[in-house]
């Protein structure tokens, strides 16, 4: 009797509910690109655009294609969108900063996806950015662990070089825009903040201060990396560790609401997140090897993480003989770059705990062969590489092995060469 009345009167939520998303996204996106501020309310409800995003992934509908109808359809009645009434009570100081990086953040990650700069993949596989494969973004992260052990080690004048490696490597990573890229930097700097060693704190924000300024002249002053990178700047010095860590963890909403929580990409940045207790990794672990299996990608990646949590909680023995489990695992997977670098992975941390347990001889010849899995993969220019060289060089040294240890840093001298003359060759070719 009143089915007719609920069409009628618009009530009819079955029938109306994608026309009216269709039509939110498509006003919204219209606004956007006026400039203009939007809030969006269906019957009278307030709908945030991760809603909408939710709605599309769940109904497996395109959002290109509903901004693509914005001429030809007509927005319900149901559907208001409005600039939002600036508030009379003004938000405090202190929180208008991480406001801005959260916002920029879900932008940024929800733009990418839906222009075609990021491009989604399978599961298993990481996303990528439209411009290419590249290392840039990992090589600049890389870079920036290798100044902070160089500095452990009392080697200022070598990290001063890497430093400057690494701002020199800052256009290119920008230029490529690497999914990964602002996830992994705030990696960097939750750990360098959280470190509280003295040094760390001035290499991150020359980083991302450099970040900032080539940003805003490369891919300009409104665009999302350089702005949040200049947003972080503004923070207070001990808010630092946990904004960022915050950040990482809107970077993994953001992409757990596009791709799904068990999309590789998703796992990555959640894995990153130094916060991630041992609790929560046992029970990924765990639907990991009963829903994928043990030599998923995935699993392997999660597993990884796990081990690394060992070792640093001092449970180094577990650590180690997980270590020669999952490094017979790895000749099971089809993909022989991906396995190999996997294996030199565990290899390292393996490495790692037998130092740790006193097995130094077993130490060193895992960690070379970590070493020389990584440079015939990834060349002489590879920065897990060089830090490999800088670990087995501390070691040696601490071992009596003094003239081992000074070959092996000649080999990283040479490496780094190649690292500054490589960065020379990049910034001629950008001029």
């Amino acid at each position: 009797m009143y089915k007719s009345r609920f069409t009628l009167w618009g009530l009819d939520g079955k029938n109306n509910r994608e026309r009216e998303m269709r039509a939110a996204v498509r006003k919204r996106s219209q606004r956007t690109q006026q400039g203009k501020r939007s809030v969006v309310r269906i019957r009278g409800k307030p709908v945030d655009y991760q809603e909408m995003v939710r709605y599309f992934a769940r109904k497996r509908l395109s959002i290109e294609d509903a901004l693509a109808q914005r001429r030809a359809s007509k927005t319900p009645e149901a559907v208001v969108c409005l600039t939002p009434i600036t508030s009379p009570i003004a938000i405090p100081e202190v929180y208008k900063t991480p406001q801005l990086l959260f916002t920029s953040i879900c932008d940024y990650v929800d733009g990418s996806f839906r222009s075609g700069l990021w491009i989604k993949t399978k599961p298993t596989e990481v996303c990528r950015s439209a411009r290419g494969a590249s290392e840039s973004a990992c090589r600049l992260l890389q870079q920036c662990y290798e100044v902070r052990d160089l500095l452990d080690l009392g080697h200022l004048r070598a990290a001063k070089l890497v430093q400057d490696s690494a701002i020199g490597s800052i256009h290119q990573m920008l230029l490529d825009e690497d999914p990964f890229t602002l996830a992994q930097l705030f990696d960097v700097f939750v750990r360098t903040f959280k470190s509280g060693k003295s040094g760390r704190h001035e290499i991150a924000l020359a980083v991302f201060k450099a970040i900032a300024d080539i940003g805003a002249s490369t891919l300009g002053q409104q665009h999302p990396l350089p702005r949040v990178a200049g947003f972080l700047l503004r923070v207070d010095c001990s808010d630092i560790a946990e904004v960022g860590a915050k950040c990482v963890q809107a970077f993994g909403d953001q992409f757990e609401d596009v791709l799904g929580p068990m999309h590789m990409t998703s796992l990555y940045v959640r894995l990153w997140d130094d916060r991630v207790t041992d609790r929560h990794l046992r029970s990924l672990l765990h639907r990991c090897q009963s829903d994928l299996g043990v030599g998923d990608t995935r699993t392997m990646e999660v597993y990884l993480v796990w081990l690394k949590k060992l070792y640093r909680n001092g449970d180094d023995g577990l650590a180690a003989e997980e270590c020669y489990k999952m490094l017979s695992h790895t000749h099971s997977i089809q993909d022989t770059v991906y396995a190999a670098e996997l294996r030199a992975h565990f290899l390292r941390l393996l490495a790692r705990c037998e130092n740790m347990l006193s097995k130094h001889h077993l130490a060193t010849v895992h960690l070379r062969e970590a070493i020389d899995i990584r440079i015939s993969l990834f060349g002489s220019l590879d920065g897990v590489a060089r830090r490999g060289l800088l670990r087995l060089q501390w070691w040696l040294t601490d071992y009596g092995g003094e003239e081992e240890a000074a070959e092996v840093q000649r080999w990283w001298e040479l490496m780094m060469q190649a690292e500054v003359a490589s960065q020379q060759q990049a910034i001629r070719s950008i001029r």
